[in-house]
């Protein structure tokens, strides 16, 4: 059962002009740090330097996201917010870990690079059926009824592997290489990309190195049960004689929240980006603040029984 159907048409009416209004407040955040984005990649490039690839698509794929959860809102739906959240706070954490200081900036985003291209490799081979990665997989998944999702047709895999395993070769990632090289050698485990040149092992260290360690242990776990699916006893609201009340399906329960915290991160990760590459927009920054951002804040603050 949906939420809208436990509610007469006049309640519902009231519900969804709040819904719209909370989605505008991430929306006015959102475009905030569109806004700043922007500035940063016609500066980024001017100074025509391919290093910026990588940071430039993560704050795009941040700004995901936070529309997602805007969109959602509009609808009343609280609980799927708590999956985009925990991915922006993640891209956060990289991008903060990645823009950390200038002296480690180019072989961080290096190593992100070279952590996709290697990704992307394992998918080639585990989708190649000649592969020893893709034998090994056909062997283990002997049986399923989905296996042949694997096999792609009209696609020189072989060949396609063969370019990844160049590019991974290649002098751009020398320093990457031998730091991996180094690691084996030392026994030393290698996380994430952020884990290279004695980086933190996962993403609560990540989170912590960054002081973003309550973030991480208020927030990024609680969302992380929803993802894992480890929260399911939490729809049950209370119960009547031999009858459990559960939560309905696109239930707005703690969607001021969720609409809060979305902010909190698009706001915090627009402050980054213009403290730390485009400062000159900072007077800006303020008054779009005050004229765009504060009032939807104001509005989910106030806000309560939700």
């Amino acid at each position: 059962m949906f939420h809208d159907d436990l509610m007469p048409k006049e309640e519902r009416a009231r519900f969804h002009d709040a819904f719209v209004r909370f989605g505008n407040a991430v929306q006015a955040c959102l475009h905030a740090f569109l806004w700043a984005l922007e500035e940063v990649r016609r500066v980024a490039y001017e100074g025509r330097q391919d290093i910026h690839a990588a940071p430039l698509m993560l704050m795009f794929d941040f700004a995901e996201p936070i529309d997602g959860v805007s969109l959602l809102a509009r609808s009343g739906s609280a609980n799927n917010c708590s999956q985009l959240l925990r991915t922006a706070l993640e891209i956060q954490l990289s991008l903060k870990y990645m823009m950390e200081c200038k002296e480690t900036y180019e072989q961080r985003c290096l190593a992100y690079e070279f952590y996709h291209l290697q990704d992307q490799l394992r998918w080639t081979q585990r989708c190649d059926p000649g592969s020893q990665l893709g034998k090994q997989l056909r062997a283990d998944l002997a049986g399923d009824p989905l296996l042949d999702i694997f096999d792609v047709k009209g696609r020189d895999l072989p060949g396609e592997a063969a370019n990844l395993e160049a590019s991974l070769n290649c002098p751009r990632y020398a320093s990457v290489r031998a730091e991996l090289e180094r690691m084996k050698a030392a026994k030393i485990r290698a996380g994430g990309w952020f884990s290279l040149w004695d980086g933190p092992k996962n993403i609560r260290s990540l989170a912590i190195h960054l002081k973003a360690g309550s973030l991480y242990e208020a927030l990024y776990r609680a969302w992380s049960s929803v993802t894992h699916a480890e929260a399911a006893i939490k729809r049950i609201s209370s119960g009547k004689e031999d009858q459990l009340e559960v939560s309905p399906v696109r239930s707005p329960e703690g969607l001021p929240a969720m609409c809060r915290n979305a902010c909190q991160l698009c706001n915090t990760m627009t402050v980054f980006l213009v403290d730390g590459l485009v400062p000159h927009l900072r007077d800006e920054m303020k008054q779009r603040y005050v004229k765009d951002i504060k009032p939807g804040l104001v509005f989910i603050d106030s806000v309560k029984g939700l």
